[in-house]
């Protein structure tokens, strides 16, 4: 039997059923529905939310491309081109430049490769690179590190050392404060490269730095006016006893150049001992690394680098740079001591041509190559990693020295100077036994 409806359609029995189901279940979908959106906008978890809702989106694609599909021979750069695109398109922003996303690209391509020593530097980077190995540059005056923290996992910059009489110092920056922010702008997992652009400027131009002092809980802004910064890589006193002291800052051309005076000046002065420190000292060329430490030793191998195949090459001690000094020498190093200075640690101490004394070194036994970019920049890639003359592998170990000693607050805080620190005490209380040794005989 039918039924008409007040407005003359036929209306079956059965359809009637089904539209009041039809109506309950769309009443039910919207009452978990709100339950939903109102724990998604609240945070607060619903027991009644069984089937919480996804994010708000749609499905777009970009101008003039062909409905998506999964396509396994896409190439990887087709697949960068379709994110920037999709980016100039859609992003929130209007103002995103193909600069900055390329550079993001670079950076997270080579992080991916898992070493934290390769690294992208931009053009104004790469810039500030050449001026530092040129012995000046406009800035504050301090050695910085880029490290993990313990806590987070992400990386931090921190202070290995403000250099005397510089803006640094004078503004109270100590080695180990970590850097929290740059003019306003978080660090964190900064690249060491933007942090020292950041920090560096015109001459007589501020920079404010949120600082972190070792055992703070809180973090202090100090604005510091940047100066011009020149680098003399070498420090080099006669000291009681007729100890002479040297300290090495960095392997580089001018370090390697101003070594020649600071031994001939100590020679002439009739110094009976040597203190050679490297300690907080990042590094530097690999062919200034045998140089010095061939002051040292007169023959066979400084160092061997191993290369991604395998292959090992042995580079020999340049015996027209040895200076037989004949006299007991110490080499200082700290935990800050890295690369080329691990090299010269290692040599030394292989050979027995001079006790190595301090703390356990940073550990980075990687060969790298600067590969220059036409837009200015350029690319550190790690090609090889060193060894020891005896073959040693100090990745992520370093050099355990003869003699450990801690460094104490006074060589924390004049860690590459001649200050009356633990480390630098034990080093001539070992000279003065192997001068008053030899005297004896």
């Amino acid at each position: 039997m039918q039924k008409k409806s007040g407005d003359g359609f036929v209306v079956k029995p059965g359809y009637v059923l089904v539209g009041v189901l039809v109506v309950v279940v769309l009443v039910m979908f919207s009452f978990f529905a709100g339950y939903g959106f109102r724990d998604m906008v609240t945070g607060t978890p619903s027991k009644s939310a069984i089937y919480p809702l996804p994010p708000i989106a749609k499905l777009v694609q970009s101008k003039g491309a062909a409905v998506p599909a999964y396509d396994p021979d896409v190439k990887p750069y087709e697949t960068i081109n379709e994110v920037m695109r999709a980016i100039h398109e859609h992003f929130i922003k209007t103002d995103v430049k193909d600069r900055d996303l390329t550079y993001g690209a670079i950076d997270g391509m080579l992080k991916s490769l898992g070493d934290r020593f390769t690294r992208f530097m931009r053009p104004e980077e790469y810039e500030e690179f050449e001026i530092k190995n040129q012995g000046e540059f406009y800035g504050i005056g301090a050695n910085i590190d880029v490290i993990s923290d313990e806590k987070t996992g992400k990386t931090v910059p921190v202070i290995i050392r403000a250099l005397e009489g510089t803006p640094a110092e004078k503004a109270g920056i100590k080695a180990e404060d970590r850097i929290l922010k740059i003019d306003g702008k978080s660090t964190e997992d900064m690249a060491s490269g933007v942090v020292v652009s950041l920090i560096r400027g015109k001459q007589g131009t501020p920079v404010t730095l949120t600082i972190l002092h070792k055992g703070a809980t809180k973090p202090v802004d100090i604005t510091i006016v940047r100066d011009r910064i020149e680098l003399h890589p070498v420090e080099y006193a006669m000291l009681p006893n007729h100890i002479g002291y040297i300290q090495l800052q960095e392997f580089n051309e001018k370090g390697d150049r101003e070594l020649d005076k600071a031994f001939a000046r100590l020679k002439a002065d009739g110094a009976k001992g040597l203190i050679f420190d490297v300690r907080s000292n990042p590094g530097g060329l690999l062919e200034v690394a045998i140089s010095v430490s061939s002051r040292f030793i007169k023959s066979g191998p400084v160092v061997s680098t191993k290369d991604r195949k395998g292959n090992i090459e042995k580079l020999e001690a340049d015996a027209s740079r040895f200076l037989n000094l004949k006299i007991p020498v110490v080499v200082l190093v700290n935990k800050y001591s890295a690369s080329a200075s691990e090299i010269l640690a290692g040599a030394v101490q292989d050979t027995g041509a001079a006790k190595v004394v301090g703390e356990k070194t940073f550990g980075k036994a990687s060969v790298q190559i600067l590969v220059k970019l036409r837009h200015g920049g350029a690319v550190a890639l790690t090609t090889a990693k060193y060894l020891t003359p005896k073959s040693r592998d100090i990745t992520e170990v370093g050099i355990t020295p003869d003699e450990i000693v801690p460094a104490d607050e006074t060589d924390k805080d004049n860690g590459a100077g001649t200050g009356k620190g633990a480390q630098f005490q034990k080093a001539v209380e070992i000279i003065k036994a192997q001068i008053n040794k030899t005297a004896s005989k």
